[in-house]
């Protein structure tokens, strides 16, 4: 499901003394089954952009495009339930949206609110908590009783039992440590190659983005200032945000020799590039 944003404006407190825009003049669109991240600075627009995308904020102007429905600043609450079903929304530290006594009954309220019955809603929530590596030991447990990792796994399951097209995160990997992070975002990976989901995720972390992303907005003062694959954005000499700290290294290594390597953005990349390079001709360095 392709996501299309025209001419999209947002500003919040409209005429009033605290009007601030946010948002200007947004053209993009989100290709369906691709992996988008969407970087730039606190106060760039990046969390009033995603909430657009489910119809959580209305455009103050222009138009979002889900599908085939388009949401305006006209368009009414009822008429966006199959937006927010086809566009399943992961808020930073999701593990707060937990509210159930158990661990299957709040994975079972997104179905149930979309009209599946009791028995399907358990059926999907029992699957997805499988599919994030949630054990069935755990489904009657207090949802409060896990670790922070696993909480946000069932948060996620949630999310994903609703059956969306399109899974849209702001900042998932949060609070978690690197193995943490580094299972979350392999899941999410595995949701965009196996089952063809589009995942929007907004980050600050460019090793996620080398690593998993195809495409990367970048965003500054409420507008798209460059649509680019990983490698384009960090090849650019005057790139417009932090290197991943696997092209810093390779950079600060080779900063008084010469190289014609392709700049390595993850850190199998540089590992594979400094055998290639040292292994063969360790030597002329010494």
């Amino acid at each position: 499901m392709e996501i299309k944003l025209k001419h999209v404006g947002y500003t919040y407190s409209l005429n009033s003394p605290l009007e601030f825009t946010a948002l200007q003049d947004i053209n993009l669109a989100f290709p369906t089954g691709k992996f988008t991240a969407v970087v730039g600075k606190t106060g760039s627009g990046k969390s009033t952009l995603i909430k657009l995308l489910n119809g959580l904020e209305l455009p103050t102007t222009g138009e979002v495009t889900v599908g085939d429905q388009v949401i305006t600043n006209r368009t009414k609450a009822k008429q966006l339930k199959q937006v927010r079903k086809n566009v399943g929304m992961v808020f930073q530290f999701p593990e707060n949206q937990l509210f159930a006594e158990t661990v299957l009954k709040d994975v079972m309220f997104g179905p149930l609110n979309f009209g599946k019955s009791e028995n399907e809603a358990k059926e999907l929530a029992e699957k997805w908590l499988a599919e994030v590596g949630i054990q069935a030991s755990l489904f009657e447990q207090s949802p409060f009783e896990l670790s922070g990792g696993q909480m946000r796994r069932v948060a996620l399951a949630g999310v994903l039992a609703c059956e969306p097209e399109v899974l849209v995160l702001d900042e998932p990997s949060a609070g978690l440590d690197p193995a943490g992070n580094q299972n979350l975002m392999q899941l999410l990976k595995k949701l965009q190659t196996e089952r063809g989901m589009t995942i929007i995720m907004v980050t600050h972390s460019m090793e996620n983005v080398a690593e998993f992303a195809d495409q990367v907005l970048v965003m500054k003062n409420g507008k798209v200032i460059a649509d680019e694959t990983p490698r384009e954005l960090f090849s650019d000499s005057q790139s417009l945000v932090e290197l991943p700290e696997a092209s810093q290294f390779y950079l600060k290594l080779m900063k008084s020799r010469q190289f014609n390597n392709e700049l390595p953005i993850t850190k199998n990349e540089l590992i594979k590039t400094l055998v290639k390079q040292f292994g063969q001709k360790g030597d002329q360095y010494e």
